[in-house]
Parts: C-alpha cells; sequence; structure tokens
C-alpha cells in the first residue's frame, strides 16, 4: 500500500474520529438534559424570487471611449499642461500650439474687415443722395422744367449707386469669412478635451512640431466600463441586451451591477462563442482599463429559487455548503446543506440541491467555525424569523410526549456515515 494511500486512510479515520466525538459530546450533553455550548451566529432569511441560472465567463475590462486626440493644424507646440494619468473634463486645454504669426493676421484681416465696413457706409450715404435726386428730377421732369436726358441721367445714377452699395457689402461678408476661418485657424492652436477622462499617454512634447493631423494626447473615459465575453451559443438566446448582469472584478474583490449593451450577432464559427458585451457603470473610475473581469450572464430561463447572502455559502475544497438554522427542544442548531450556486445578483446567490427548497434561515456570519450540526445561539430578531404564521386549529395543543434526545441523535444520524451508527441509532463510542 503506497504512502499516500495510507496518509489518505489515516486521515479518513480521524475525520471520523472527530464526527464520532462531536457527536458522542451532544448526545451524552442532551442525554443529562444539558445543552451543548452553543456558539453565536449572524443568520439571514431565505428568500425566493424568479431568477435565471447564469454562467459565468472572463473576459477584459475597456473603456467607454478611447481616442487619439489630434490636431487640426499644423504649428509648434508651445504648450503641453497634461501628464499620463492626470484626470480632464471636457473643453479642458489639452496642448497650445505657437499662434502668433498666425494672432497678427488674423488682426491684419480684421482692420481691412473694418475698412470695409467704412466703405458700406460711405456707399449707402452715396446711395441716399443719388436717390433723393432721382425723385427731384422725376418730380421735375413730369413738371416739364428739366429735360429728359438730366431726367434719365439721374435715375441711371442712382441705379449705380445701388450696384456699388451692393458691391461693397458683398465685399465685406467674403472678407468676413476670410476673418472667421483665420478665427477658427487660431482657436484651433488651442487643442481641448473631447470628453471626460483620463490622458493616458503623450504623444508629443514642447518644442515638438507635429503635422496636420498629428497626434497629441491618448485620452480613456472610464465613466462607463465596458466587458466583452465570449458567450457559448447556447447561452447567446437569454443574453439579451437589457438584461441585468454581475460583474466582479478579482482585483478589487468586489462586484458590479451591470447591463448586457449589446449582443454581437456574429459566432465564432471555431470556438462556437458569440460576443456579448457588457456595460458597467464607474462614476468613481474604480474599474480601470485592461482588468480582468467576471461575468455571470443569464444560462436559461427563469424560475423560482432560493435566495441566500453571498456570505452564507461556505465553500471547504470542491465542496459548497450553507448552514441551515433548525429549532429543536434544547434550542437552534445550525446544521449543513450541500448546495450549488445556479446565479449571482449583486452581493446574493440563487442556490439549489436536496432540501433547499425547506430552507427558512442560513448562518451569514460565524459559519466559518461551523463543520457538522452544531448548538448555536441567536438574538431574539434572528429567532423570530423563524416562527412560522400558523393557522388556527381545533386540534388540542398539549405537550409532545415525543422523547428529544432520539429526535436530536437522528439528526445527527443524518451526517454520520453508516458504520459509525450503532443500535438504536445512537453514534458509536469507539
Amino acid at each position: 500500500m503506497s504512502m499516500n494511500v495510507k496518509r489518505g486512510l489515516g486521515f479518513g479515520r480521524i475525520g471520523s474520529l472527530i464526527a464520532v466525538i462531536v457527536a458522542h459530546s451532544l448526545t451524552v450533553s442532551m442525554a443529562r438534559g444539558q445543552p451543548a455550548m452553543a456558539r453565536a451566529v449572524e443568520v439571514a432569511a431565505v428568500e425566493r424570487e424568479l431568477v435565471a441560472p447564469t454562467i459565468q465567463l472572463v473576459g477584459t475590462v475597456r473603456p467607454r471611449i478611447r481616442t487619439i486626440v489630434a490636431t487640426e493644424i499644423a504649428g509648434l507646440v508651445s504648450e503641453l499642461p497634461v501628464e499620463e494619468g492626470d484626470s480632464v473634463k471636457k473643453g479642458d486645454v489639452l496642448c497650445r500650439l505657437r499662434e502668433t504669426q498666425r494672432q497678427l493676421a488674423l488682426d491684419e484681416s480684421k482692420a481691412r474687415l473694418s475698412e470695409l465696413g467704412d466703405v458700406i457706409v460711405e456707399r449707402e450715404a452715396m446711395l441716399r443722395k443719388t436717390e433723393f435726386e432721382a425723385q427731384r428730377m422725376e418730380g421735375l421732369y413730369k413738371l416739364e422744367r428739366c429735360t429728359e436726358k438730366e431726367f434719365r441721367d439721374a435715375r441711371e445714377e442712382y441705379e449705380a449707386a445701388k450696384g456699388r452699395h451692393q458691391q461693397a457689402v458683398h465685399a465685406h461678408a467674403a472678407y468676413q469669412a476670410t476673418v472667421d476661418r483665420m478665427a477658427d485657424d487660431v482657436s484651433r492652436m488651442t487643442i481641448r478635451a473631447p470628453c471626460d477622462g483620463f490622458v493616458v499617454s503623450k504623444q508629443t512634447e514642447i518644442g515638438s512640431w507635429v503635422e496636420l493631423g498629428g497626434a497629441v494626447v491618448e485620452l480613456i473615459d472610464l465613466s462607463t466600463v465596458k466587458v466583452r465575453v465570449s458567450a457559448p451559443e447556447s447561452a447567446a438566446p437569454w443574453c439579451e441586451p437589457g438584461e441585468p448582469v454581475v460583474v466582479h472584478i478579482d482585483a478589487l474583490g468586489r462586484s458590479f451591477d451591470g447591463k448586457i449593451a449589446r449582443r454581437v450577432p456574429d459566432a465564432d464559427p471555431q470556438a462556437r462563442t458569440v460576443p456579448i458585451e457588457v456595460d458597467v457603470p464607474n462614476a468613481k473610475a474604480e474599474i480601470l482599463a485592461g482588468m480582468f473581469a467576471r461575468v455571470a450572464v443569464p444560462n436559461g430561463p427563469r424560475r423560482m429559487a432560493p435566495i441566500v447572502p453571498k456570505d452564507a455559502v461556505v465553500v471547504r475544497g470542491a465542496q459548497q455548503m450553507v448552514f441551515s438554522i433548525t429549532e429543536t427542544a434544547e434550542g437552534f442548531l445550525a446544521v449543513p446543506v450541500s448546495v450549488k450556486i445556479e446565479s449571482e445578483l449583486a452581493d446574493r446567490v440563487s442556490i439549489s440541491g436536496a432540501g433547499v427548497e425547506a430552507l427558512r434561515a442560513v448562518v451569514i456570519r460565524g459559519n466559518e467555525y461551523l463543520f457538522g450540526p452544531t448548538p448555536v445561539g441567536l438574538s431574539p430578531e434572528s429567532a423570530a424569523m423563524l416562527k412560522p404564521a400558523r393557522a388556527p386549529t381545533s386540534q388540542p395543543t398539549g405537550p409532545t410526549t415525543q422523547p428529544v434526545a432520539p429526535k436530536r441523535t437522528a439528526m445527527i444520524h443524518d451526517f454520520l456515515p453508516a458504520y459509525l451508527i450503532g443500535h438504536g441509532g445512537r453514534p458509536r463510542t469507539c
């Protein structure tokens, strides 16, 4: 017999011996009418809700927006007031290009535009003068006090003045467009953040020349992060946009609520998976781009299932269990019940397994110290949740004649191997 086998048998015998000792001490205590020492625990009621089973998938956190901010005009970098890791708001200055020459050209163009405005004023005055003269000559011509030539000359002079005024107006409008374009060029010498986010890399430095479209900084927006996972094609029909999911970030040791944002209708023919993208609100920027994430996505239809806090589930090796609270004549007993986690719901989980439908309350604090049926102490509030509302009955309610110790022993019997049960259902005492 190998050393590993011997060691395994040794551990098995030791474990059985411990179980016998614990069971025997409980039995002896009850036989003497003395309750075993109760361990203080905190419990929570088992709820029942309509939930869907989930499957856990892994993915990587991505920012809502990742953009390379570039220049819209060529120039020399004169200011770069941001560093990698800086938080910026939409409209904050990221970079300034040297703008002296363009600003001077703009000032010159504004002066020329003002001059054209004065020309318009002059042409308007001439227009009013010729208009008055044309009207005066028209009146004299009707009275036959001027010649037809004088009348026609005055009218033509008015039309010419009107044309010169329109030329001045159009020239002013054209130059206004030139000034606006030059002002826009000057404003584009200052590069601003297109959205809230964080600077993750600088693509240039002060004194560098950047061409039209040259990169300045890389910016990411983490106000909402995206997690893309590959769901099995069997789960894809249940992963509809808008479905709530739970995203666990291992690095933070926390779970966050998210929603399926989109299901890409392009399955991978090799892996038979469908891309699913989940949006997770991240107002405090706690979740960083590139972090590893686990996402519990729907994997079947909704059904009514028991719901317990995550803290109620104790994992020992490959086994998952909860400790159910049972009331006996001597007090309360915490009894282990093997379960399987079916769905994750933020800080709660839905469970399945033999006997879970009968669960009413489970231990959520102190369960790490429980290993078998153990007497526990509850606060009055916790004990109250174990008392069901009973319907009125006509049957007489007298003291029970059923002995207590055999009932307790039978409960212990359920958690011991058959070869450790002696005559009458009591544990063997070695």
